[in-house]
């Protein structure tokens, strides 16, 4: 037995290769780098049982080989037998690879090379085809193949076939090009798979093919030089033609009212502009002035512990990048500049590609499509300049593009339509937007362009929660003018149900307080307090319909019929229909605890919940998801003394806590008993307890 061979056989045992397997090894009629490929392919599939890769490798020694050298048959027999899990097991694809044959091997390691990483089939048959036709099927093998290897990185198949213009323009023309000129091609056209297609190929190789030869391999210094100018000038020209938005930038940044902000301007065809600016979140621009003067004047920065927003952006030929930060303190320095003192934190970060689509940065470092909410909200960040530069950046994206002009112009105020920035570049109205994304919409009778986008959102979303007939018809015939029901949407983040239910609430809220309002059964109740009882009941009654998956009616007329079906809602299954309670262990709400006086009862559990909801005769059970989801905490007081209502009897109040956007508890709502005692005493008298805390706690 030869020397190599025992080592082969050595290191199989240490694998602990099975018997048979290592028996196939000790056979003398293969070369010794046969029995490397074989040794490799056994432990790379030691998962598969040995019997099956014993026959599998006979089957591919089987295959006739005669036609190829010893050489070209063990890279071969390699590629069939990996070194790593085996996919083609029992596949006729390990023959076509065997028996490929043609009288060009650099054509046929070409369709192999492709073939094994099982490119689309259509794709190797066309490139394989077009090469094989080449007055010099070598180098138009080689031309193909470097191509194809510096994009092999693109594991998409788009990408892989973008170069496919450029490189059929080449090989039918017979022009057969370097890997440094390939490379240089395809670098300066990556991020671009339109201009393969686009460009005009046979202008950019002009002078090569003025000469008139049969073929010609662009390889030597002169014609590469004369290449990459004509690379240059060709593609940047067709950038700027396909990307007008960085020339527009880089025009808009002349003018003088973004001077003052510029740090760096680097001249050239690919100008770098970086910007920035701090703008505090207190006073006036007189104030900050007087501020810097007072710096100036005794020579000695000024330090304010408050709020300031700090914008960055720089500008390159290819992408503009933007981020937003805030610092917790203000310095005014004595060379009259504003700066960021301390208490750094980052809020967002946004990247602009030349062709107007938006992305925003992550916390863990990935960028994803910009929603319109984030790009609204990036435009109100108090910053100058960056409400200045967005709002240019707008006006020129919406210069061509009206729907996306009305999107941007509905949500200035809010936004509720949860849609990526980049969508609204495909569609050219508000109704061909809707009826593509939410079918729904293609039943429903509205005039959806004229329409605010989330009233049409909102609308969609309700309509499968409300009463079939003329509840659905008193939605879909809402009109909100003036945006006004919008505005009284929360601000906070929602879910789509969520939204539609909220959305519902302001509808029958509204429609009770235009035909009701004074029929308020609590008759000692000022009208702003009328009008918060009417609706604390509706957001109750569609709270409780939605979780007994009932449908709202929005027929109701006025509060004593709100009130008839709020209870009716309330005592279906109340035992049933009550979610568990479960206090989180580590609770927003602990600290609450501490603040309130002992007589306050916080209430945690189910049991307890449901016996202040039967004793209260309200629907505080309905409120269980929310504490244990830590968005609420309730509590319970017995007002003993009679003081927290006029006429002096003890009464019970239940209360529900909340934490606003600064971290502060607030009360969102104290309720008695039938929900009809006047609670506004009391609420003053927890609010006493909070600012009281809070002021001597900050």
């Amino acid at each position: 037995m030869r020397k190599t061979q025992e080592k082969i056989i050595g290191s199989a045992r240490k694998k602990r290769l099975s018997e048979e397997e290592i028996a196939f090894l000790s056979r003398e009629d293969f070369t010794i780098n046969e029995l490397q490929i074989f040794k490799k392919y056994f432990i790379a599939n030691k998962s598969v049982p040995s019997k099956e890769l014993l026959s599998e490798v006979k089957r591919c020694l089987d295959i006739p080989h005669s036609h190829l050298s010893l050489d070209t048959y063990e890279k071969r027999l390699a590629a069939i037998l990996p070194p790593y899990k085996d996919k083609w097991i029992d596949s006729y694809k390990k023959n076509t690879v065997i028996r490929k044959n043609s009288k060009c091997s650099t054509l046929d390691d070409l369709y192999l090379y492709l073939f094994i990483r099982e490119w689309d089939y259509s794709f190797i048959k066309k490139i394989y085809c077009l090469a094989k036709n080449s007055v010099n099927s070598q180098l138009a093998a080689k031309t193909a193949y470097y191509f194809l290897v510096f994009l092999k990185e693109k594991e998409k198949a788009e990408k892989r076939m973008a170069a496919y213009p450029l490189l059929e323009f080449c090989l039918k023309n017979n022009i057969y090009l370097s890997s440094s000129i390939c490379l240089n091609i395809l670098s300066k056209c990556e991020n671009d798979e339109m201009i393969y297609s686009e460009i005009d190929w046979s202008e950019y190789f002009k002078k090569v093919m003025s000469d008139k030869k049969e073929s010609v391999y662009i390889n030597n210094i002169e014609t590469k030089d004369l290449v990459q100018k004509l690379d240059d000038s060709v593609i940047i020209d067709w950038q700027k033609n396909h990307y007008p938005l960085i020339p527009f930038v880089q025009e808009l940044l002349e003018q003088d009212k973004y001077k003052p902000y510029k740090s760096c301007l680097c001249s050239g065809n690919y100008a770098t502009v970086f910007m920035e600016n701090i703008t505090p979140n207190f006073g006036t621009e007189k104030d900050w002035n007087d501020y810097l003067d007072f710096a100036s004047k005794k020579n000695q920065s000024i330090i304010i512990p408050d709020l300031c927003i700090a914008a960055k952006i720089r500008i390159s030929a290819e992408y503009i990048n933007i981020s937003i930060a805030t610092y917790q303190s203000t310095e005014f320095s004595v060379t009259r500049k504003i700066r960021g003192a301390q208490g750094y934190s980052l809020k967002g970060k946004f990247f602009i590609t030349r062709d107007g689509k938006i992305f925003r940065k992550t916390t863990n470092n990935k960028f994803y499509p910009a929603t319109v909410s984030n790009v609204i909200e990036a435009v109100k960040t108090n910053n100058k300049l960056l409400e200045m530069f967005f709002t240019d950046i707008f006006a020129f994206l919406t210069k061509d593009h009206y729907f996306m002009k009305d999107v941007l112009s509905d949500c200035r105020d809010r936004t509720y339509i949860p849609t990526a920035f980049n969508e609204l570049y495909h569609y050219h109205n508000k109704a061909e937007f809707l009826h593509a994304n939410y079918k729904l919409s293609n039943e429903l009778k509205a005039d959806w362009n004229k329409m605010n986008i989330n009233t049409a959102y909102l609308m969609i979303k309700a309509y499968t929660y409300v009463e079939k007939g003329d509840s659905q018809q008193i939605l879909l015939n809402t009109k909100d003018k003036n945006s006004k029901m919008l505005l009284a949407m929360p601000q906070r983040y929602m879910s789509a149900k969520d939204k539609a239910l909220a959305w519902l609430e302001i509808i029958l809220h509204n429609r009770i307080m235009e035909t009701d309002l004074f029929e308020c059964p609590q008759t000692n109740l000022s009208k702003k307090e009328k009008f918060e009882e009417c609706k604390i009941y509706a957001k109750d009654y569609i709270s409780i319909t939605a979780q007994n998956k009932e449908k709202v009616q929005l027929t109701i007329k006025s509060f004593a019929e709100l009130k008839n079906k709020h209870d009716a809602a309330e005592n279906t299954n109340l035992y049933k229909s009550a979610g568990p309670v479960k206090v989180p262990k580590n609770s927003r709400f602990a600290a609450l605890r501490k603040i309130l006086p002992e007589e306050f009862e916080w209430i945690k559990t189910r049991k307890r919940l449901i016996s202040e909801a039967v004793m209260q005769h309200h629907c505080v059970w309905s409120y269980a998801p929310d504490i244990t989801a830590d968005k609420s905490a309730i509590y319970s007081y017995v007002d003993r003394s009679g003081m927290m209502d006029k006429d002096g009897i003890s009464k019970r109040y239940t209360i529900e806590f909340k934490i606003n956007k600064n971290g502060k508890y607030y009360v969102a709502q104290t309720q008695g008993w039938y929900n009809k005692v006047n609670t506004s005493q009391m609420k003053t008298f927890i609010n006493k307890i909070l600012q009281e805390y809070y002021a001597t706690h900050r």
